[in-house]
């Protein structure tokens, strides 16, 4: 997003980026410098803190993003949630194989 932010806004072309962050504690000042950057950047922050938002789900993504079907999504995080998300939007129509990209770690 830094990089982003540095760009000439009229450089910045789509596609839209859309950023999901989805978390179990929040630190108020990092959530501020997060969303600081997202703006800076041009790119849409959705914040999910489970205690009092409920997890991230394929569903809450599709009803945020109305063209999910034409996106490339790229995941990074625990890799329960990230084949839980590849399966839902695989039933809803994405062509996985091709469109969602998961790092591989395992969080300790």
């Amino acid at each position: 997003m830094k990089y982003l932010a540095s760009l000439d806004p009229s450089l910045r072309q789509s596609p839209v980026i859309h950023l999901f962050h989805a978390t179990a504690q929040t630190d108020i000042e990092a959530m501020a410098r997060l969303d600081a950057d997202a703006k800076a950047a041009g790119v849409r922050l959705y914040i999910y803190v489970d205690g009092r938002d409920g997890f991230l789900t394929g569903e809450r993504i599709r009803n945020a993003v109305p063209a999910w079907r034409d996106a490339s999504f790229w995941f990074c995080g625990p890799s329960g949630l990230g084949r839980a998300l590849r399966r839902d939007l695989s039933k809803a129509g994405l062509a996985v194989k091709q469109e969602f990209n998961q790092e591989l770690f395992e969080m300790r």
